[in-house]
């Protein structure tokens, strides 16, 4: 789940940016690149111990579950990004 919340803030910085290259100012790429680089850090972590929750038999896998589902959503939604503007 935090690493929703990390996307949302990534993807406000984004839209920060975008703002700000259209009205000529560009001074925040280092920024939005420390950012994804720990959204995609945190994000693997995340998938990784959400798989060894699923793996192990004597928990409850409710919370591994839902860790793995978010995490991949949320990998799947960082590589659709790279797809669309590499393309575009």
């Amino acid at each position: 789940m935090g690493s929703l919340l990390i996307a949302a803030a990534l993807i406000a910085v984004v839209l920060e940016t975008m703002w700000l290259i259209d009205h000529g100012e560009s001074s925040h790429y280092l920024g939005i690149g420390i950012i994804a680089i720990l959204v995609f850090v945190t994000t693997i972590v995340g998938l990784v111990l959400g798989i060894i929750g699923l793996r192990q038999k004597s928990r409850k896998l409710l919370f591994a579950v839902l860790g793995t589902v978010f995490n991949s959503f949320t990998i799947a939604f960082v590589i659709f990004s790279f797809i669309i503007t590499t393309y575009n």
